[in-house]
């Protein structure tokens, strides 16, 4: 049986980075995010739901209007937990099924938000990847031509309970390099 280990963080600490490094090293990583934007533009439950909450202009040319989605969501909780409500169980029966077709020791699955959609409940350690609030706001700006008071939204509606703790924290703030950090987490993982 394979040994689930999710990956979080805010925007910007470098979950990506993570995630990258370890499939190269030979892991399977679950991209919540990608594979979420790939589940809202093909699933036909979702388009309903979605189209009949804020009408036909939340999908252009047969995909999401992420623009128009970010206005809705991100200022406004009972928004969000609405959509939330909508997307996150079947992106995790999607996860679930990406599971059952893989039989590697370790399987990754990377998400901002892994504890508020309830997928930490299906893994059996978590990392979460660290980086200074000022680092991870000039990354994003960088990243996603977003201006500063975007990415403070977007931080700010990420915040999760961090009641749960994690196994590992890698820490990402240019100053010590993350590889080690990697490597460390492995071979701990390896030993459990």
């Amino acid at each position: 049986m394979s040994k689930i280990i999710g990956i979080t963080g805010g925007i910007g600490a470098g979950k990506s980075i993570v995630s990258k490094i370890l499939t190269i090293m030979g892991h399977p990583v679950y991209d919540c995010d990608k594979e979420s934007k790939r589940i809202v533009n093909q699933n036909t439950l979702i388009k309903q739901q979605l189209v009949n909450l804020y009408g036909n202009n939340i999908y252009t040319n047969n995909k999401l209007n992420n623009a128009m989605l970010a206005k809705i969501i991100f200022n406004n909780i009972k928004e969000r937990n609405i959509v939330n409500s909508i997307i996150h169980p079947i992106v995790i029966n999607d996860f679930n099924c990406w599971c059952k077709n893989n039989n590697n020791k370790l399987l990754f699955v990377e998400s901002a938000i892994l504890i508020q959609s309830g997928l930490h409940n299906l893994c059996h350690n978590i990392i979460t990847v660290e980086a200074n609030v000022d680092i991870r706001v000039a990354r994003t700006v960088q990243r996603d031509t977003a201006t500063q008071q975007q990415v403070l939204q977007r931080i700010n509606a990420q915040q999760q309970n961090y009641n749960i703790k994690p196994s590992f924290t890698i820490y990402n703030n240019d100053d010590q390099p993350i590889l080690p950090q990697i490597i460390k987490m492995l071979q701990t993982l390896s030993v459990d």
